[in-house]
Parts: structure tokens; C-alpha cells; sequence
């Protein structure tokens, strides 16, 4: 299996987690129990129990303590799985974020993810991705 292809299929899914969802008509709500509970499914309880879990809003519904940060998708398992990530993605997807924003990219375009797959190897394995001219 090529691993190469991981990172850029975890940048999507980032990506896709600052969308809000909605809820259908009618649909039963999830509880903040059950909301923890499948954010914490996403990585192995050494990691998911001292998490700080995140909703989809990204409100804050458990501090954690060792730096990884677990969210349970958008709305929870419909259309993003469930993740947990650590300072460095999330500092990553802060970056992202301002490159989507300030080139006006769309992860579903073929040269847009190419372009953020290129600035996301420089970010962790080259000499770093570059802020945007004009970028305050």
C-alpha cells in the first residue's frame, strides 16, 4: 500500500471538517455522551482518553491533556469519519485553511488538491509552505 496518498486523504478530510452540517427533519439529535464517544472511536484509548474532543461546531467538550485534539466528522459519521489529530496537523490545517482562503481553492478540484498536496510536502518534509503575499 502506498502511504504516500494518506496524508493528502487526511488533509481532505480536515478540510471537509470546518463545514458545518445539518441535521434532516426529523432526525434524532446525538447526545454530548455519544458525541464524545465517537470522536474518542478514532484513535486507541492511549491517545483518545487524555484527547481534548472537539464537535463538529468546534466547541470544546472535553479538555485534554497530551496535545491531540479527537472530532467526531460532519454531522458525526455522515459525511467525514471520526479523527483525532496532534498539534502538528492542526497546525497544518490553520495553514491550509489561509491557503483554501486567500487562493480561493476548492478540494474537490484535481489541480487545487495537487497544488495543497505540493504545499503540504514542503510544510512537513521541505523547507516550508509559504503564507500567502498579502496575508495579514
Amino acid at each position: 500500500m502506498n502511504l504516500r496518498g494518506l496524508p493528502f486523504l487526511v488533509l481532505l478530510m480536515g478540510s471537509m471538517v470546518v463545514q458545518a452540517g445539518h441535521h434532516e427533519a426529523g432526525e434524532q439529535a446525538l447526545s454530548e455522551a455519544d458525541i464524545i464517544n465517537i470522536a474518542k472511536s478514532a484513535a486507541p484509548e492511549n491517545i483518545s482518553d487524555a484527547a481534548t474532543i472537539m464537535d463538529a461546531k468546534g466547541r470544546i467538550l472535553v479538555e485534554g491533556t497530551n496535545g491531540w485534539t479527537c472530532m467526531p466528522g460532519t454531522p458525526p459519521n455522515e459525511n467525514v469519519n471520526p479523527m483525532c489529530v496532534d498539534k502538528a496537523w492542526q497546525k497544518w490545517l490553520a495553514h491550509q485553511t489561509i491557503l483554501i482562503n486567500e487562493h480561493r481553492l476548492s478540494p474537490i478540484e484535481p489541480e487545487h488538491r495537487k497544488y495543497l498536496e505540493t504545499e503540504m510536502e514542503k510544510y512537513f518534509f521541505g523547507d516550508g509552505s509559504e503564507i500567502p503575499e498579502g496575508f495579514v
